[in-house]
């Protein structure tokens, strides 16, 4: 065996032996969708079927009230303290993902971590017709959402 061909059969017997590591081909048919892109209204999709999961029964379907205020329309998140369970005021949507993870569900206050509470926070937004803009909210982005100028 010459060198050239004795190389030449070492590099085709490495490549072979690296081809399982780097997995199947997948053929178009059966690929993987990619991922929706982190954006405002992605978030606000997730929410909307986490509200209707853990917070309708209560707030109602469309977040009109119920047995709990209502999170939706003229009367949704007012800016002073209820009376009822909330004793803070809702200046900005920060204020409410933070009285939202200390109370809410009132079985379970917590319990649904903190971005669950942003994609919930994010419907409810999006349905009071609050754009906070383009990216996802988090913590520091949800402080600066001001409800009540």
């Amino acid at each position: 065996m010459t060198r050239t061909s004795a190389l030449s059969t070492s590099l085709s017997l490495l490549l072979l032996s690296l081809a399982p590591a780097c997995g199947p081909a997948k053929s178009s048919a059966g690929a993987t969708p990619p991922a929706e892109a982190p954006s405002f209204a992605a978030q606000a999709r997730r929410g909307q079927a986490l509200y209707g999961e853990h917070c309708a029964s209560c707030h109602g379907a469309s977040g009109e009230g119920g047995r709990a205020p209502a999170l939706v329309g003229e009367s949704a998140l007012p800016q002073a303290a209820s009376g009822g369970q909330r004793d803070v005021e809702f200046r900005t949507a920060g204020d409410v993902f933070q009285w939202m993870k200390a109370h809410m569900p009132p079985n379970a206050p917590g319990s649904l971590g903190d971005a669950a509470y942003l994609d919930i926070l994010a419907f409810d937004l999006q349905a009071n017709n609050i754009d906070p803009g383009p990216a996802p909210l988090d913590a520091d982005s949800a402080a600066q959402v001001v409800l009540h100028p």
